[in-house]
């Protein structure tokens, strides 16, 4: 009779230790799940920004690119030769048109040709 109880108590034991045991186990692996769950979400929105900003990115790249070509007609407009804006003032002003003493004299604005930057050397006040 001890021998009986005693192998009850133990299975009942073992029984118990191991719906404890899977109890925690599937806890575990449920928090696990869940865990993965939200890192995939962020890594998905993360995803989603790093797309937009690449698009954002190509768009001002364009817009860039549209821009310096507007400056390279600009450039084309003031050379400080040929029939430029800049040329045929600087004749007006050669005829005795008198530039507005509040501005920047026209002597002192070109663009160089050869200078590659957006504004080449024209200075803007």
């Amino acid at each position: 009779m001890e021998n009986t109880k005693l192998k009850e108590l133990t299975e009942r034991l073992y029984g118990e230790g191991l719906e404890k045991g899977r109890a925690e186990a599937d806890r575990l692996v449920a928090d696990a799940k869940a865990e993965a769950a939200k890192i995939v979400k962020e890594a998905e929105t993360m995803i989603k920004r790093v797309q937009l900003f690449a698009e954002r990115f190509d768009a001002v790249e364009h817009s860039f690119q549209d821009t310096l070509k507007c400056f390279d007609s600009l450039k084309i407009l003031t050379a400080d030769k040929g029939s430029s804006i800049i040329t045929s003032a600087r004749q007006i002003i050669s005829y005795g048109v008198k530039e507005e003493k509040r501005k920047r004299s026209l002597s002192s604005v070109y663009v160089e040709e050869e200078d590659n930057s957006m504004l080449g050397s024209l200075e803007v006040k």
